[in-house]
């Protein structure tokens, strides 16, 4: 398939080379060549872009009735698998080649067709624009709004933490005074014992004398 379409990119490419120089006859030779290859693949697309581009020849040549009889057939592909940009190109093509041969009421009512289409193809582009770009808007508002949540959720967690410590350190702090505040009051109640102790040693000492 990937050959397939290489081949019939390569004909398309020389069918317009040489309709642009004007070698008419070797511009003939690969169209038929690419719609040919187009036809053996049923390929209804690549057939109506193929009538397009022999029509385009026979155009640039002046040929315009030919052009038209080629127009028309690729025109009832591009209707039949619903291919408005073919049918959009063909109807401004048509309008041409018809304006060409004077004939004014088929050049004038294939213009409007164009117009018309062409209006509703560009609308359904932009639309569609609009619709990625809204996307994309959204899904970027989507991306900073978990961003922020992100960063909020790390940053309680690293006040909480901060909490914690601090919590942790008032009550390590509380039980070294309260550690402290016993110690001494167990020292002084010694000493006081201790003194209580001196004190009744002497008065026996002298009760005896």
């Amino acid at each position: 398939e990937n050959l397939f379409m290489a081949t019939s990119g390569v004909y398309r490419g020389m069918a317009w080379s040489y309709a642009e120089l004007e070698d008419y006859a070797k511009a003939h030779y690969y169209a038929d060549k690419m719609l040919k290859l187009r036809r053996a693949s049923e390929d209804e697309n690549g057939v109506s872009e193929a009538l397009e581009y022999k029509a385009h020849i026979y155009f640039k040549q002046k040929k315009y009735a030919e052009a038209i009889k080629l127009y028309q057939e690729g025109l009832v592909l591009a209707e039949k698998i619903g291919n408005k940009i073919f049918i959009k190109n063909t109807y401004q093509a048509l309008a041409r080649a018809y304006d060409e041969l004077k004939d004014y009421k088929n050049a004038n009512e294939y213009l409007k067709k164009y117009t018309v289409l062409n209006d509703s193809v560009t609308n359904k582009l932009n639309s569609e624009f609009n619709a990625e770009l809204e996307e994309k808007y959204a899904s970027e508002k989507k991306q900073n709004e978990i961003l922020m949540l992100s960063k909020e959720s790390k940053l309680k967690g690293v006040m909480l933490e901060k909490s914690n410590q601090q919590k942790l350190f008032l009550l390590f702090g509380l039980v070294l005074v309260g550690g402290l505040l016993g110690f001494a009051v167990y020292s002084f109640l010694q000493k006081k014992k201790a003194n209580a102790l001196i004190t009744r040693q002497k008065q026996e000492v002298e009760h005896q004398k």
